[in-house]
């Protein structure tokens, strides 16, 4: 398994994942995210299994901290441990910086 910054397609399978899973209440505009992603406030992620999307993480960063605002398995991959490895993978991504 693998977390990366999200480029290009990625962010139409995101959007497509983040809208199924977050009821519209919970959600903040997708262009906005995007906007602050290209200003380096926060990280749109990518989880990925062989190649395959499965995931992803929306994380918000400042100074030494890291809000998890987002965070997601598509229905397809749920209850198979995706979520739990990729909590790991984002701990070692944020390895030093507070994880909240």
């Amino acid at each position: 398994m693998e977390i990366k910054a999200a480029s290009g397609r990625d962010f139409r399978w995101i959007k497509k994942t983040y809208l199924e899973a977050f009821p519209k209440a919970e959600r903040k505009p997708f262009g906005i995210m995007k906007q602050k992603v290209k200003q380096g406030v926060m990280e749109c992620l990518l989880i990925r299994e062989k190649g395959q999307p499965v995931g992803l993480a929306v994380t918000v960063l400042h100074k030494d901290m890291v809000l998890l605002d987002y965070f997601a398995v598509h229905r397809k991959f749920r209850g198979q441990n995706y979520g739990s490895e990729a909590l790991g993978l984002l701990r070692e991504r944020y390895r030093g910086r507070r994880l909240i």
